[in-house]
């Protein structure tokens, strides 16, 4: 395991170091972690990335740990982005292999109870030999790993590894506590190690746990002593929210000090009630879905790929449960999120499951030669969708590797010039044209965001908006300043403006906006704002060049 772990953050580092942007550009979700990146690594951690008065919004375990081993050496956060994602395929190998193996050891009586067996075997050559358990073999949990990262496409591995990883891990969670259920009695190491375990998933990505809270209910209440596992998950989910309250508690506060407006995860689009059918077009990775998924019918009755059924089946129930809201007149909420990572992983184990199960029952008993000889045919078959090998054949991914080697040099001048005019920059708040990549070199504090989807619960964003388009309305220098000094709880004190009369025909500046378009995901909106609002009286220009301009309050 430590070689393939070697082998894959080698190939990623290879490929992104020289790189200097995001893999798809600045853009779209790589703001969102451009922006927590380098509000952890450059500013203060505790705080939104987007609005300094507020507390993190997003689960941030994954960005705390980034950005804070970042720090030595990274000066900015497409940097530490890619340590992140290195350190991801550290943990999805390496970590999840060492993992399993202090669960079996430490935690679980399996390890135990075969070595007895062994013991015994040795001494009574004649008794039959059992099968071993296969999912606490050291080939499953090679091959686990393996298998997920060939079921996905690598570029959204570098995309959003913070919601990749926790899936994988949940489910091989959830496989544990469906082993434990079985088990008449529970120390509390077992109480421990589901709770911490649990806990840290949460605080890297809270969305899983919308179905895996389900599934674990519905896997305790399958078990022989239903009500005693029932009891089992309330102490071990009262871990998991003791660990989970460092981020859920500041987060409830900031609700009832400044009020909710949740518009982060209702982005929409109609792709997300579409059937998850990921074998309609015959590829080696559709054939990977197929046997996985009835390779988890097959083997319903061993528990740990049981669970991995139930966590399948409860992504479609999501789904269900959606489309049901949208019938009666509701704002679906991420309907198919749940398909791509956390289904993908539960696929993963029924596969993986699949091949050790008739490896060990047929191949295994084969002459050395057609033995040898299918073990390197699977063996090229997976290597061949390794992102090594299918990736770096694909001529998109060799064009945007082309595009992600110049650096966007016109966002570093402006944030030079941010850093040189107004040295206070990290004190003040921002009313910004837009351009939101200077976060990955400078956590700025903003009145208001660029998208609704990126904005804080309580940062009650389409109020904030109201307020920004009666400034674009203003009629005169004060009417403009009166908008701005009824600014809650902080005024806007500093803007980045844009303007480009050459281009856009108007001598005025622009904001630019991401907005919600239920339900057809969102849509850009621009508002204008009048040069002769900014008064000199109120206003000092401390910058304007190359189509920017940065203004102070006096």
């Amino acid at each position: 395991m430590l070689l393939t772990t070697v082998v894959f953050v080698s190939f990623y580092l290879v490929l992104a170091l020289p790189l200097k942007t995001m893999w798809w550009g600045n853009v779209g979700d790589e703001l969102f972690v451009l922006g927590f990146l380098g509000k952890v690594l450059l500013g203060n951690p505790w705080h939104d990335f987007y609005y300094d008065w507020l507390p993190q919004f997003y689960p941030p375990l994954y960005f705390w740990v980034t950005g804070l081993l970042s720090r030595p050496f990274a000066s900015n956060a497409i940097v530490a982005a890619k340590a992140g994602i290195a350190g991801t395929l550290i943990l999805w190998f390496l970590g999840s292999y060492l993992w399993q193996k202090y669960f079996w050891n430490k935690i679980s009586l399996v390890k135990k109870v075969e070595n007895l067996e062994r013991r015994l075997r040795r001494a009574q050559p004649s008794c039959r030999e059992e099968d071993k358990s296969i999912e606490s073999s050291a080939w499953f949990w090679w091959l686990l790993p393996v298998i997920y990262i060939a079921m996905l496409d690598f570029d959204s591995v570098m995309l959003k590894p913070y919601e990749c990883l926790p899936a994988l891990f949940s489910v091989i969670l959830i496989g544990f506590i469906a082993k434990s259920f079985n088990n008449k009695k529970w120390n509390y190491k077992q109480y421990l190690f589901i709770g911490v375990t649990g806990g840290l998933l949460f605080l890297i990505y809270y969305f899983w746990w919308v179905m895996l809270v389900p599934a674990i209910f519905v896997l305790a209440l399958l078990a022989k002593d239903k009500w005693l596992n029932i009891k089992r998950t309330v102490l071990f989910g009262l871990i998991i929210s003791l660990i989970a309250s460092v981020f859920i508690v500041p987060l409830l506060l900031s609700y009832f000090k400044y009020g909710l407006e949740a518009g982060q995860a209702t982005h929409f689009v109609p792709e997300d009630f579409f059937s998850y059918v990921p074998w309609q077009h015959l590829s080696l990775q559709s054939i990977m879905y197929v046997f996985g998924l009835a390779a988890l019918i097959f083997f319903v009755k061993k528990s740990f790929v049981k669970a991995s059924l139930i966590v399948l089946a409860s992504t479609f129930v999501y789904q269900f449960f959606n489309q049901f809201l949208f019938l009666l007149g509701h704002k679906p909420i991420q309907a198919s999120k749940g398909f791509w990572f956390l289904g993908t992983a539960a696929i993963a184990v029924g596969l993986t499951y699949l091949l050790i199960y008739v490896y060990k029952k047929y191949i295994s008993q084969w002459q050395l030669k057609f033995k040898r000889g299918v073990v390197i045919l699977g063996f090229l078959l997976l290597v061949s969708r390794m992102p090594f090998v299918y990736f770096m054949d694909d001529p998109v991914v060799l064009r945007q590797i082309e595009q992600d080697l110049h650096a966007q040099q016109k966002i570093t001048q402006l944030v030079e010039a941010i850093k040189n005019n107004v040295p206070d920059n990290a004190e003040r708040t921002w009313l910004s044209s837009g351009s939101m990549e200077v976060g990955a070199y400078l956590p700025l504090s903003y009145y208001i965001t660029h998208s609704v989807h990126f904005s804080h619960h309580a940062a009650n964003y389409n109020v904030r908006m109201a307020e920004i388009e009666k400034l674009s309305a203003a009629n005169n220098p004060e009417e403009f300043i009166e908008i701005i000094d009824k600014g809650y709880p902080r005024q806007i004190d500093a803007m980045l403006l844009y303007h480009n009369t050459d281009l856009y025909g108007v001598d005025e500046y622009l904001l630019w906006f991401w907005h919600d378009d239920f339900p057809n995901g969102g849509k850009d909106v621009e508002l204008r704002i009048q040069k002769d609002l900014i008064s000199e009286q109120y206003w000092q220009e401390v910058y304007n060049l190359n189509n920017w301009s940065i203004f102070v309050r006096k």
